[in-house]
């Protein structure tokens, strides 16, 4: 079953590190918390939205979001600026 997680602007960076599967200084995938990734499928990964401008993915999504969120909500703590698929096939018992 699929899931839409929504996401505050404080929440992005995290997010964004959780979806890169970021490596350690060894080389070695970080695990954020969920034991069940299967880093050998990592490769299998990609994005919908490559891109070629330079920026990285939280400089990138906080342009989109100065530029389209109204100015009275940019700095507001509760507002969700992304959100996230979660195809959850994992069946618990």
């Amino acid at each position: 079953m699929a899931h839409l997680g929504k996401y505050t602007s404080k929440k992005l960076p995290h997010l964004l590190k959780h979806d890169e599967r970021a490596r350690d200084e060894k080389g070695n995938y970080i695990r954020f918390g969920n034991d069940s990734i299967d880093s050998s499928r990592t490769h299998l990964n990609y994005n919908l939205h490559e891109r070629n401008d330079g920026l990285s993915d939280y400089e990138f999504i906080k342009q989109r979001a100065m530029k389209y969120l109204a100015k009275n909500v940019r700095n507001r703590a509760d507002v969700n600026w992304v959100g996230s698929w979660d195809n959850n096939t994992t069946k618990e018992p």
